[in-house]
């Protein structure tokens, strides 16, 4: 499809395209009004003549009967002057009238002819002749005027056609001036929104575009098609797009590089930490037994945090995708991830309540561990020192629903989506030992629960005690 260079030789384009059906109807309805009104002059100025001839047409056969009659009684040669000049004029006004009314030509001819016949009667009358030949002629005189009194009634229904004429014209013109104005606003409609399809396009395009580099996806290249402007907007985003594929691809070499390299000496480190506190190298004092549990610690929550990192990796350039797909009992692996972190827990004098209904269903186990393992561990960092977590697993309509109840300080309402956010770490403790942590488990967790079509929400316990409440929603449709 052509656009023009620039958006605002478009937007001109338009909107000369738009207005030209407009302009189009005005020209037209003008056209038609100079027709209208070159018409409407015509006919009033035929009719007001043929109104203004018909009574004088009559008033002139008049005086050609009282001239004539006199002259027939009397034989005054004054009088026969006198009706030939009458008679120039009734014959003058004949023919206007004939330019007139060609449709009455037939009957003013016979008009023109019947008064020629009585001029000739006029002028072969004599006392000779008798009474009955005067009398006839004066009778035959008033036959004719009464046949010029009709063209009075023709002129009038002449006039009174026109006028409906006129009227029908003015209608007729009307009508084909709103069906002018009907068309071209359609057209413009039309043009309207075919010009905003084509402007809106490459504006979608683009927001296309930002859309898919805001949500980190930069498989697809980016490609605008619209003026000049749109398309150096597309090749900027284009090189935006690529950039941010470079710099996405080498955080990701870095990032596994990086966990690889960091995850084979910390392995040695604790083993090696293992080895000095379970006395392999000779009894430790209490002192030294101390700094052997402080490293040892330290390096399985640094080992937590190289495996989310690895975690978070697989799910950004992998995504949450399920691995493995088995039947199993979920209430057993709840046990058993909660048994690996009892011994962290107990450390602090943290206990757990696990309150589990068995059930049987199908789930990726590895990612579903994941996903209790980070619930649990995160429980444990923000529950007070001889605290209780109180774990439930519970079979509903809705399908399975898993609690992690902690006594911490609870989640404020403004942070309970936030949590989920990668790298987004809550506020930190009024008193007590800042609690330290990746920002990842929770993001982790939610993905892997997405995988399964299913949830996570954090809110406030149900019970009336202190602290926060995650829940797992797995769906129906995965219980056995």
């Amino acid at each position: 499809m052509y656009y023009p260079h620039s958006m605002l030789k478009f937007l001109l384009l338009g909107f000369v395209l738009i207005c030209a059906p407009l302009f189009m109807a005005l020209f037209l309805q003008n056209a038609g009004l100079k027709d209208l009104a070159a018409q409407s002059s015509a006919s009033v100025q035929t009719s007001s003549e043929v109104a203004r001839l018909a009574p004088l047409f009559y008033l002139q056969a008049g005086d050609l009967e009282r001239y004539g009659q006199r002259y027939t009684l009397t034989e005054i040669r004054a009088l026969l002057d006198q009706y030939d000049h009458a008679r120039q004029q009734f014959h003058a006004t004949c023919i206007e009238l004939q330019k007139l009314l060609p449709e009455q030509n037939e009957s003013l001819s016979q008009i023109h002819q019947d008064e020629e016949v009585l001029y000739e009667r006029l002028h072969q009358i004599s006392e000779d002749d008798g009474v009955k030949a005067q009398e006839a002629l004066i009778d035959d005189l008033g036959k004719f005027v009464k046949k010029t009194r009709a063209m009075q009634e023709v002129a009038d229904n002449f006039v009174l056609a026109s006028v409906n004429q006129l009227l029908d014209s003015a209608e007729k013109a009307q009508k084909k001036w709103q069906f002018l104005l009907y068309v071209s606003l359609l057209i413009a409609v039309i043009l309207s929104i075919f010009l905003s399809i084509m402007i809106s396009r490459p504006v979608l395009a683009l927001d296309r575009a930002i859309r898919q580099l805001g949500g980190a996806d930069f498989s697809q290249r980016i490609h605008v098609r619209g003026t000049e402007d749109f398309r150096y907007l597309g090749e900027r985003l284009e090189w935006l797009r690529a950039r941010l594929q470079m710099l996405e691809d080498q955080k990701n070499l870095f990032l596994r590089n990086m966990s690889h390299e960091l995850k084979t000496p910390l392995t040695s480190i604790r083993e090696g930490s293992e080895l000095l506190r379970d006395g392999v190298c000779g009894n430790l004092k209490q002192e030294q037994q101390e700094i052997v549990e402080i490293v040892h610690e330290n390096t399985l929550a640094l080992q937590k945090m190289i495996e989310n990192l690895l975690d978070y990796h697989q799910v950004q350039s992998q995504g949450s995708k399920l691995d493995k797909v088995a039947a199993g009992d979920l209430s057993e692996l709840v046990k058993k991830v909660a048994e690996e972190h009892r011994l962290i827990a107990q450390r602090r004098g943290v206990s757990f309540d696990l309150s589990l209904f068995p059930v049987k269903m199908t789930f990726d186990e590895r990612k579903t561990a994941s996903i209790l393992d980070n619930l649990i561990s995160n429980a444990i960092k923000f529950s007070p020192n001889a605290g209780k977590i109180k774990i439930t697993l519970t079979l509903v309509s809705e399908g399975v629903r898993i609690d992690v109840m902690d006594e911490g300080p609870g989640i404020p309402k403004e942070d309970r989506e936030k949590v989920f956010e990668s790298f987004y770490q809550g506020a930190q403790p009024e008193d007590g030992v800042p609690i330290k942590g990746s920002g990842l488990g929770l993001a982790i967790a939610r993905e892997y629960a997405l995988a399964h079509q299913g949830s996570i929400e954090a809110g406030d316990r149900h019970d009336g005690i202190k602290g926060a409440r995650f829940t797992l929603w797995l769906p129906k449709n995965t219980v056995i």
